[in-house]
């Protein structure tokens, strides 16, 4: 998937859930990242892996 930031890796069966405009907000309050679009929220509590670091998928509680 193409963004802002550069390409994103994303499980096929999430593209059933994606929008045209999409945005990712920090939510200070529960330290989340939520993903949204013109319909409303998508994901409250995005995860994010760093597939770069050789621990960062051995190590993150969402896997």
């Amino acid at each position: 998937m193409h963004s802002n930031i550069g390409d994103l890796l994303i499980k096929d069966y999430s593209t059933d859930d994606l929008e045209e405009n999409m945005s990712m907000k920090f939510n200070t309050h529960l330290g989340t990242l939520q993903l949204s679009g013109d319909g409303g929220a998508i994901d409250d509590n995005v995860g994010f892996i760093d597939f770069t670091d050789k621990n960062g998928i051995k190590n993150n509680p969402a896997r």
